[in-house]
């Protein structure tokens, strides 16, 4: 009887661990670490059996205020209440994950962009006319996006993010999706070496491939759990190495006469002084992680290292022959 009895609360107590390391405590919801895990998987099989696979990016308006006006017990039961709610306008096979804070995300397997959207838009109507005891009403703003063929999540990622980002600069309430064909940043996707951004000079070209693996190496920091001092380590590497490139690149540009090396170089600073402000804004928690891999993916790789540096690509190739 007695060995029964253990083995009885040895599973509960085991039941009870394997909970905890899939869901979050206070929504119910799916953890961000597990996940992540649901996401890689579902990636790896939409990506062998080319089917659709979208994600919703949810954030919920004001919660900041529903906290600091009503008490932060009351902003957990908002939550839950959200959550719950969610939970009844997907389908079984969607994973709702709760990534931190007021954000979730909404894996939908099987599903376009059009459809996404459509459960987002049911999703954001419902809580515009739910009424929350106490707090009333409480909207939530969200981004939709579908994978692209052979896209790194992480540039998913990006992507749905911006379309959040649109959705709250909009006004709130509203749920933007992004483009289904490839956009800009895709264009740099996974930050994989091209054989068109070969300068000519070899220490320029091993730089840029530098920043671009300490960048990679961000953004898939950003969208883990690796803690803000972290980040920021790895966001001062990433700005150091961009410092000594931008200096060597000068320098190279100087000796070969280049005719538009001021304004070459006065965008090199713009970038850094950008650089520092971001990062600055980052510790006091004013912008998010994602916005640091946004701006060394759209302002220094893609609108610095293939939209400007290539204009010199021609001078030092011909130097390099004569």
């Amino acid at each position: 009887i007695i060995c029964a009895i253990l083995f009885v609360v040895y599973e509960e107590n085991n039941a009870k661990t394997k909970m905890m390391l899939i869901y979050d405590k206070l929504t119910g919801c799916i953890n961000r670490a597990f996940g992540m895990r649901i996401i890689e998987t579902e990636i790896k099989r939409a990506e062998r059996y080319s089917r659709h696979l979208a994600l919703i990016l949810l954030d919920i308006d004001h919660f900041k205020k529903v906290n600091d006006t009503f008490g932060h017990m009351v902003g957990d039961i908002v939550l839950k209440s959200i959550a719950d709610i969610t939970k009844r306008n997907v389908r079984k096979s969607d994973s709702i994950i709760r990534i931190g804070g007021e954000e979730f995300l909404i894996l939908l397997p099987e599903t376009d962009v059009v459809a996404a959207a459509k459960v987002a838009e049911n999703i954001r109507i419902v809580m515009e006319n739910h009424v929350h005891p106490l707090v009333g009403h409480v909207t939530v703003s969200c981004g939709v996006s579908e994978r692209m063929p052979h896209e790194k999540f992480s540039y998913w990622y990006l992507r749905l993010d911006e379309a959040l980002y649109k959705a709250k600069r909009g006004g709130r309430n509203k749920v933007v999706v992004t483009e289904d064909k490839v956009s800009e940043t895709s264009d740099a996707n996974n930050l994989a070496w091209k054989n068109e951004w070969e300068s000519g000079n070899k220490e320029i070209d091993n730089q840029h491939k530098n920043i671009l693996k300490l960048g990679d190496k961000l953004i898939a920091m950003s969208i883990s759990e690796a803690d803000n001092e972290e980040i920021v380590i790895c966001f001062d590497m990433l700005l150091e190495d961009i410092s000594i490139h931008f200096n060597y690149e000068e320098k190279i540009l100087a000796d070969l006469g280049y005719m538009q090396y001021e304004e070459h170089a006065n965008i090199h600073k713009e970038l850094i002084v950008k650089a520092k402000y971001l990062r600055d804004q980052y510790l006091v928690g004013e912008i998010k992680p994602t916005d640091l891999f946004s701006f060394i993916v759209s302002d220094v790789i893609l609108g610095h290292m293939v939209s400007e540096d290539v204009k010199f690509f021609s001078l030092v190739k011909n130097k390099k022959s004569d």
